[in-house]
């Protein structure tokens, strides 16, 4: 093997490259592979113990909670379930699940209006609050027509459709007695709020509490979405 230190390059046989057990012969190589593997395997380690703490893996979560208590609302984790017209022995419980913000009203509990946590709490504006607040009027709903989907769907572009059949779905905390199942209007972002309370601010009418103090971000220059 040529050693030469003169600036060129050593020229080392192709099958001289490793040595006995497959380790290069070039030992400080090695050596530094070596560390480089056990640090990556101890960074991985950390890792998995932080996100196997309560709380450290969800930070952010913890904050829009937060947020949301200081404000006067309360968190609670809803999951997805298919089937929420048939019997409850009969309903699909689906993946994933949506943390919400849930402001009841003063004078009656049973009012209440149910925003997703990162829309109340971001910096910046959510197709949901984008839709509470534009207060697109619903006119010339057909009669036995369930006017929210219609303003869910056609008015705002969100959906809250649970398929094709007559099934049903919705957004379900079993531990809810009065709202067992909430339906949401869900949009392309990922956020969410109650179809009832897009519908009722737009007419005038205020459900729970008035979400437009409420957001953290500046409710003043929110991008028209939704022109009339």
């Amino acid at each position: 093997m040529d050693l030469r230190d003169d600036g060129e390059k050593a020229r080392v046989p192709l099958g001289r490259i490793a040595g006995r057990g497959g380790r290069d012969a070039r030992p400080g190589l090695y050596s530094l592979r070596v560390r480089l593997v056990g640090c990556i395997s101890l960074a991985a380690a950390i890792a998995s113990i932080l996100l196997a703490i309560p709380g450290v893996g969800f930070a952010i979560d913890d904050r829009e909670a937060e947020y949301c208590t200081e404000h006067g609302g309360t968190v609670e984790t809803r999951y997805p379930y298919w089937g929420t017209n048939l019997d409850q022995s009969q309903w699909v419980q689906l993946a994933g699940s949506i943390d919400l913000c849930v402001f009841a009203d003063a004078g009656d509990g049973k009012v209440r209006i149910f925003v997703d946590t990162t829309t109340l709490a971001a910096r910046r504006p959510s197709l949901a609050a984008a839709a509470y607040l534009a207060k697109v009027p619903l006119d010339n709903i057909p009669p036995g027509v369930n006017p929210v989907a219609v303003d869910c769907s056609q008015i705002v572009h969100g959906t809250s459709s649970w398929g094709t059949s007559l099934s049903g779905g919705g957004w379900v905390n079993l531990d809810d007695p009065d709202f067992t199942v909430v339906d949401l209007c869900v949009f392309p972002d990922g956020s969410a709020i109650d179809e009832w309370g897009i519908t009722y601010y737009a007419g005038g009418v205020v459900r729970g509490a008035d979400l437009a103090p409420l957001f953290r971000f500046d409710t003043q220059v929110v991008p028209w979405f939704f022109p009339q």
